[in-house]
């Protein structure tokens, strides 16, 4: 099971790191302890595997469109969408395309 962050690829690396550590939290806050999802919880006790994954817009719209995500954005860009983190799940549950997604570097 692995925690995708997924960040749009022209994001500066100052904006991608804070956008990756606060959508990390804010996927804990929502997916953890109360109202959480049996994926998430399995995830954090056994796993706790990320991917950080660099995404054109057009992969990010679609990345948008699936179950458990959250979207990230940043206040001092006129709230600009910078990243989509999508809830752990096992990997027979992603999406086809998800596993074809560009690793940030």
């Amino acid at each position: 099971m692995k925690m995708y962050i997924c960040i749009k690829d022209d994001t500066q690396v100052g904006m991608a790191m804070n956008a990756a550590a606060h959508g990390s939290l804010m996927a804990h806050l929502k997916f953890g302890d109360d109202g959480g999802t049996d994926n998430y919880k399995t995830w954090l006790e056994k796993s706790f595997k990320k991917v950080t994954c660099a995404v054109t817009p057009a992969e990010f719209a679609m990345l948008k469109e699936l179950k458990d995500t959250i979207v990230v954005t940043e206040s001092r860009m006129n709230n600009a969408e910078l990243a989509v983190v999508l809830c752990p799940r096992p990997p027979e549950q992603w999406p086809e395309f998800v596993n074809l997604l560009k690793l940030w570097r």
